[in-house]
């Protein structure tokens, strides 16, 4: 009986902990730490000559809007990371590019909204 109350428990923290990450998800205000380097690698796809996209200043636009406050470790993974999606896309033959543009109208639109 314990071991079902226990896990009846368990149960109810990570249920919790799920509805949590998903309100915080939906709030478009401040993005996490992961989120703002999404965001920076989704700025350096959007940049590319290769992919062209009209959302690139919108994406430059949020990394730099949320780059206040931001633990100097974190911003310069997200610059790593910016340059790195930018240098990956300028290289990208067919199949990566496809799979990039993929990304960039897939996770990098969610991001904008």
């Amino acid at each position: 009986m314990r071991i079902l109350a226990g896990l009846t428990i368990t149960g109810a923290i990570a249920g919790m902990g799920a509805l949590a990450a998903t309100a915080a998800a939906a709030q478009p205000g401040h993005l996490s730490d992961v989120g703002y380097m999404q965001a920076a690698r989704c700025a350096g796809l959007a940049s590319s000559s290769k992919l062209g996209s009209a959302d690139a200043a919108a994406l430059s636009s949020l990394v730099r809007s949320q780059s206040l406050g931001r633990d100097p470790y974190i911003l310069d993974k997200a610059d790593e990371m910016q340059g790195k999606a930018k240098r990956e896309a300028d290289r990208a033959d067919e199949y990566a590019k496809a799979r990039l543009a993929a990304e960039l109208n897939g996770a990098c639109a969610a991001l904008k909204s």
